[in-house]
Formats: C-alpha cells, structure tokens, sequence
C-alpha cells in the first residue's frame, strides 16, 4: 500500500494531509493559533460593560412590555368622562342607548311590552272561549279519520266510505289493511282492505235523490262495478266485467 508491505497503517502524513486536525473540532487543531487577549471593545478597555446604548439603540425597552419602557411617557390623570367629574359611572343612558336590554335576554327587557299590550290578550278561538280545546271537527275535518285521509285534493280518498261519495265527479279510491274502505264493491284483485278503484258517481238530485256509481278497478283484474241509490237506500253492487 503507497510502496509498503506488510502489516501497512496509512495516516495523514502518507496521505500528504500533515497540516489536517485529527478531528473535526477546530480546537484539535495541531497548528491552532495561540489565543489572544482582547485589548477594547468598541472602543473600551478593562472590564467593559456593554448595554444598548453602546449599540445606538437609547429608545429600546429593555423586555417587549410597554410598561418596561426606560423612557414611558407619565400618566395623566382622566379629567372628566362625557363631561362628568369624581367618580363616574357609566350606563347605557350616558351612552344614548336607554332601550337597550340588560342582557341579551328579551325577558330582561326593561320595556318588554306585557302580556295584554299591543293587541291585547285573547278573547276567543274558532268563537269559543273559556278553556277551549280545538279537535278535527273545529277545523271542519270532521270526516276525516286518519292521517292519511288528509285531503290530496277532492278526487283523491285513502280509506273511504263510498256511500259518502254521492256527489258527481270522479275519485281514486284506495283501501289498506290499517285504513280499509267501507261499503264498496269488491273484485278478484280488490278487498275492501286492499283496493283501488276509479270512481265515477252521477247524482241526479232535482230527480228524487238517484245516484249511480260506477268503478273501475284500477288492479290486474279490470273489474268493472256499478250500482244505484234511490231516495236513502243504496242498491248493491253489480258486475259489468
């Protein structure tokens, strides 16, 4: 190895590095200069202090507080608050806001109107008074009997009663397990408590009460039905398909 033999170990002098420190550190350099004393710092010799003044810097505060700062300007005593003297209290009047609430709480209202103001208590519902209680009938929804009777419009009825479709016009008419209809035909696809019809009624009042009804199954089958009333008695329903 570089022109030996044997049991060969290279250092820095066979690698012509005799001037380079064994280490990293500067300190463990084996030509590191001698220290030398320092003789003045900006100008200052001895046992020298240096504060910002030294560094151009007199207006500096020593910290980030305001309150640290070596040249605070001087407290000045308030003299009056919105033209007041001594102790001044402050409220909302002082600041032109009289209507203003306490809190944000419209019962904290110190003008919040009572309970018989403005328009004045309540003195009837529907034209009842006293301890009144308002049901379907108050509302003219006597006839209805579930939720799902709600009205969709006057041709559509969940849950009928056929006998009380005896004004002329057409209904879809549909029946369920939970909201069955009442007094009306029935097919090989139609059960009273699973049905749907198409209805057609013609009412002939100015010729003693007559009514016919005819329906039309609106299931697989295509039942046809059709039936008449006289006077108050509603005939049954015959088969036309």
């Amino acid at each position: 190895v570089n022109g030996l033999t044997g049991a060969v170990t290279i250092d820095k002098f066979d690698l012509g590095l005799p001037q380079v420190a064994l280490t990293g550190s500067y300190n463990d350099l084996e030509d590191l200069p001698a220290a030398a004393a320092v003789t003045s710092v900006n100008g200052l010799t001895g046992a020298v202090t240096i504060d910002k003044f030294d560094l151009g810097l007199p207006q500096v505060a020593l910290t980030g507080s305001y309150n640290d700062l070596e040249d605070l300007p001087a407290a000045a005593a308030v003299t009056s608050v919105n033209g007041l003297t001594g102790a001044v209290t402050i409220d909302k009047f002082d600041l032109g806001l009289p209507q203003v609430a306490l809190t944000g709480s419209y019962n904290d209202l110190l003008d919040k109107p009572t309970s018989t103001g403005g328009g004045g208590a309540v003195t009837s519902v529907n034209g009842l008074t006293g301890a009144v209680t308002i049901d379907k009938f108050d509302l003219g929804l006597g006839a209805v009997e579930n939720a799902r009777q709600m009205p969709l419009g006057d041709s559509v009825r969940f849950g009928a009663n056929f006998n009380s479709l005896d004004d002329t016009g057409c209904y879809y008419v549909q029946g369920t397990a939970d909201l069955p209809c009442t007094n009306g035909p029935t097919s090989s696809s139609n059960s009273l408590s699973n049905c749907r019809w198409f209805l057609m009624t013609f009412s002939h009042n100015d010729a003693g009460q007559y009514v016919t009804q005819v329906a039309f199954s609106l299931m697989s089958d295509c039942a046809v039905r059709i039936r008449n009333k006289a006077g108050s008695s509603w005939g049954s329903w015959k088969t036309v398909i």
